[in-house]
């Protein structure tokens, strides 16, 4: 019987070691809606507790994203609509996510997609995981290798690439047109006909943006057009990354922030799509979110605030960590507690939250705080959500949260398992 290693944060709300059956899909395709369904220790009701299956009890449930969810009663799978109705009987052994308009499935050894009342419509490649879909592509991976579907499900570049190193942030997508992969540790372009643009010779690169992309040779980093004509000579030894093991950031609004030996040292400074030094902060840093950077100024150890375009300093750097703004809010850290700034400098959500590093894996983290205007945050060791004025939304009393697809927040507290909407309402079924 097949296994299948699904091992990255996903929509999907159980452990890893729980989710076999489960297809991974990180893609970042939400589509937040209101929430006609709960999960109540295994079981699912309306919001007037109706049962739609009534005398199942559902291990798990996928967000509804097309119009419909997968559900999980005993290790089989099923789906159902937006109205609670079972458009596919609850048999299979593997299920994932509808994906443009199909779901994939498993049964008996064989590998189907599923139309929209439940029929077989052919036979599917195997994969094990989805990375994330991009301009009409999605990649896939079966057995360590990646290849890609178009937007009709077709296998348009069959499995062939290795998957790289930082797995998280080295995720296969197109941009422009082009898509990074990894082969014999090296890395190169394609396009989307599955041709090189670079050949995978490479010791890292950098997505398409603006027209460009960075290639690394044991001579430094250089940039190529779309064309795969070189138009800055790699001669850079770094590029900015924003953490250690991130991949090196794109050109962004025109520039990128490279690292130069200048005189004998060691200089960061920005250049333009030409290769020429802008007249910019040195402490300026890509990419801004709703307007602003990350500053560390003087690259100290924990100090880091944030700058606008203009280079004056919104927050001073007195955090020990800070995290991208998301709709007008970002998480920062001091003393190992963690609170809010708003976009004036002000601090919006007093430092009333517990941090560590185990923070991080809840999902969402810090990195996407505010995202879809609710924030996972730790009182102890318990977690809770807020909204972006600081008010609990759902009490920090569970030991596990998380975010999915379509706004619904799953909650894990000793063996029971819910299913909120994202205004922490939960039926009364008593």
């Amino acid at each position: 019987m097949k296994r299948l290693r699904i091992c990255l944060l996903l929509s999907i709300t159980l452990s890893c070691g729980e989710r076999d059956g489960i297809l991974k899909d990180p893609s970042e395709n939400r589509q937040i809606r209101e929430q006609k369904f709960f999960l109540i220790d295994k079981k699912l009701v309306d919001r007037n507790c109706r049962e739609p299956l009534p005398g199942k009890r559902i291990d798990n449930i996928g967000p509804f994203l097309d119009g419909f969810a997968f559900v999980n009663v005993n290790g089989k799978y099923g789906y159902i609509d937006e109205e609670g109705n079972l458009i596919a009987e609850i048999k299979y052994d593997h299920a994932a996510d509808f994906l443009n308009g199909q779901a994939p499935v498993v049964w008996k050894g064989q590998d189907l997609f599923l139309d929209k009342i439940g029929k077989v419509v052919g036979k599917r490649p195997p994969f094990e995981s989805l990375g994330p879909t991009a301009e009409g592509w999605t990649s896939f991976t079966y057995r360590d290798h990646w290849g890609f579907f178009d937007s009709a499900n077709r296998v348009v570049i069959p499995i062939q690439f290795d998957t790289p190193p930082h797995t998280d942030s080295y995720r296969y997508k197109f941009n422009e047109g082009f898509a990074p992969v990894y082969l014999n540790y090296k890395y190169g372009m394609i396009d989307k006909k599955g041709k090189y643009l670079l050949e995978p010779i490479y010791e890292e690169v950098t997505d398409f943006n603006d027209g460009l992309a960075g290639f690394k040779t044991e001579k430094g980093w250089g940039f190529i057009d779309a064309n795969g004509k070189v138009v800055i000579p790699n001669r850079f030894h770094n590029l900015h990354r924003g953490n250690l093991n991130d991949r090196p950031k794109p050109f962004q609004n025109g520039r990128i922030f490279v690292w130069d030996s200048v005189n004998g040292k060691n200089e960061g400074y920005f250049i333009d799509k030409t290769g020429k030094r802008l007249d910019l902060p040195q402490y300026l840093r890509e990419p801004f979110s709703d307007g602003l950077s990350i500053l560390n100024k003087d690259n100290k150890y924990k100090e880091y605030g944030f700058i606008n375009e203009k280079g004056d300093i919104v927050v001073p750097p007195i955090y020990e960590k800070v995290y991208p703004f998301r709709n007008g809010l970002a998480a920062v850290v001091k003393s190992k507690k963690v609170g809010f700034v708003s976009t004036t400098g002000e601090l919006a959500i007093p430092m009333d939250f517990d941090y560590s590093e185990p923070y991080l894996d809840s999902n969402p983290s810090p990195l996407n705080s505010f995202e879809n205007e609710r924030a996972v945050v730790r009182k102890k060791d318990k977690f809770g959500v807020i909204d972006p004025k600081g008010n609990f939304v759902i009490p920090a009393e569970f030991n596990r949260i998380y975010f999915r697809k379509d706004g619904s927040i799953f909650t894990w507290k000793g063996e029971h398992r819910n299913l909120y909407d994202r205004n922490g309402f939960l039926p009364d079924c008593k």
